[in-house]
């Protein structure tokens, strides 16, 4: 058996606030300036490091921006601003890399049109990616140094004027503390992710005929989200007149917690369509020919998350008791009245809301001609 391969650590950008760390660590034993300029070195010694032997696989821009937070504090030192001292360092640093971490997750859909610009398929990919994978480490820092300053608000309010111990916990503790927590939770993510998912599985990138004119990873997809066409199939289950729907599984890279068909999957590279099926397929019913899929469509879905061709397939069976199946997930099946009630209401995928007038036109036929 293949041997699954796992995320390396240099996809945990959160790693990027390491130069930042370090500077508040050292500001306790050295001064100011010292502490930036020992951390601004080694962060450039970091990057130079990952451009030189990772940048065909990755950009850290989370220790890109750490870098220039550290610069402007060092131009503040160099040209004599005495805006710093030892007790405000980790506070100021946390504000102002906090503030460039901001400004890139919430200009990300800006940061991916410049860098689609770029004539190199191959390279757009692996920035997308970085961009995706830099937003996701700087969801949670910005989370956590939001916790972090209602502390500093509560604690003001409630034990003013503050004891040494108590500023000192606030000022110089929690600052690195919040930045540590984020790379452990990113790590922790990748290892959980490792144990379910194989990220680096290679997928196709098609056109809107579904012809491939390219390659990702899992991994990638879920970084670039929209910018390139993957192809996925999709197969819905018809028993009796009805649809049966399932909850999404937690490893979906977009509404897990929705409502939708009880099948689907990425196709992998050099893997036709029919193999895909029968793979997907044989993970809920490993007996050969228990259950027969036949093709129904094949659309476009695009959403803010994602970019699909999508093939859709069609299971009809009578026995319920290939429903009770250890791979559907809180699954049960709906008459279309059901389902239409519940149209809009962001219960169902969007896919699967996009697909619905015709699986109602299909189990219309499929109820006319059983008759």
């Amino acid at each position: 058996m293949k041997q699954k391969k796992k995320v390396q650590l240099i996809f945990n950008l959160s790693l990027g606030f390491i130069p930042t760390i370090l500077c508040m660590i050292v500001n306790l034993f050295i001064s100011c300036q010292g502490a930036i300029l020992v951390s601004l070195i080694l962060g450039l010694v970091y990057v130079a490091i990952s451009f030189l032997f990772f940048r065909k696989e990755i950009y850290n821009f989370i220790l890109y921006l750490s870098i220039l937070s550290l610069s402007i504090l060092s131009l503040s030192e160099l040209f004599s601003f005495d805006l710093l001292y030892r007790d405000s360092l980790p506070i100021t640093l946390e504000l102002l890399t906090i503030l460039f971490t901001t400004i890139l997750f919430y200009n990300q859909r800006l940061f991916h049109s410049i860098f689609n610009r770029k004539k190199r398929l191959s390279l757009t990919q692996i920035i997308n990616r970085s961009l995706g994978l830099s937003i996701l480490s700087a969801r949670l820092a910005i989370i956590l140094c939001i916790i972090h300053f209602i502390i500093i608000t509560f604690s003001v309010i409630v034990y003013y004027p503050l004891s040494e111990s108590i500023f000192f916990f606030l000022f110089q503790v929690l600052p690195p503390l919040m930045f540590v927590i984020t790379i452990a939770f990113n790590q922790a993510g990748m290892i959980l992710s490792n144990r379910i998912v194989d990220w680096n599985d290679k997928l196709p990138i098609v056109n809107e005929q579904g012809n491939v004119i390219g390659k990702t990873t899992t991994i990638a997809a879920l970084s670039y989200k929209n910018a390139y066409i993957n192809p996925v199939a999709r197969i819905v289950i018809i028993c009796n007149g009805k649809l049966y729907l399932c909850t999404r599984k937690s490893t979906s890279i977009f509404e897990k917690s929705k409502t939708d068909v009880p099948l689907e999957c990425f196709l992998r590279y050099g893997e036709t369509i029919d193999q895909g099926i029968k793979r997907l397929v044989e993970e809920a019913y490993p007996i050969e020919g228990t259950v027969e899929p036949y093709f129904s469509i094949k659309h476009l879905f695009k959403s803010p998350e994602t970019n699909r061709l999508v093939y859709l397939y069609i299971i009809h069976i009578d026995n319920e008791n290939l429903l009770s199946n250890k791979r559907f997930k809180n699954g049960k099946l709906w008459n279309l009245s059901q389902i239409e009630d519940n149209l809009g209401k962001h219960y169902f995928s969007s896919c699967f809301e996009e697909e619905y007038e015709h699986l109602k036109m299909v189990v219309d036929i499929w109820s006319t001609f059983k008759k």
